[in-house]
């Protein structure tokens, strides 16, 4: 929570609400996703958010690396915060698959719309579009999780 709280006021103060939801919430299923491929059918737990809280510090680090400028200061902010996780989650013997999986799916979106601020400062109703959508699927993830 330490590291949310210190990550997630830079990233909403950049992107605002409905973007940074939806960035936060992407980098959430597909850590999930690439982690229960990794192990394929091995059943281990995965549980809390820590690929999304890493999906936001690789979102973090390529999108500040891109987007240069005034910028480009926060770029070292998030790279010690992965350093920091992947260390304590070594230590704690944490999934640190999920975490790498989390990283390297938020690298994706930082590089695209670092690269191209015109696609984060535009398509306003495309983003609350997704992040309709995102919302609908997380409401639909509880509701199986509660009747399972």
């Amino acid at each position: 929570m330490l590291a949310l709280s210190q990550l997630a006021s830079i990233l909403e103060d950049e992107l605002g609400g409905k973007k940074f939801f939806c960035v936060y919430s992407y980098t959430l299923i597909a850590a999930g996703i690439l982690d229960t491929l990794y192990y394929g059918a091995v059943s281990i737990p995965i549980a809390g958010a820590s690929g999304a809280l890493f999906g936001l510090i690789g979102f973090g680090s390529t999108y500040y690396h891109f987007a240069g400028g005034r910028l480009s200061m926060y770029r070292s902010f998030f790279i010690k915060w992965a350093i920091y996780g992947l260390i304590f989650g070594i230590i704690i013997g944490a999934d640190n698959t999920g975490h790498i999986a989390g990283f390297l799916s938020g690298c994706i979106p930082g590089y695209i719309l670092g690269k191209n601020l015109k696609l984060l400062r535009k398509n306003e109703k495309l983003w609350e579009i997704i992040s309709a959508l995102l919302l609908l699927i997380t409401i639909i993830s509880f509701i199986f999780m509660i009747k399972s």
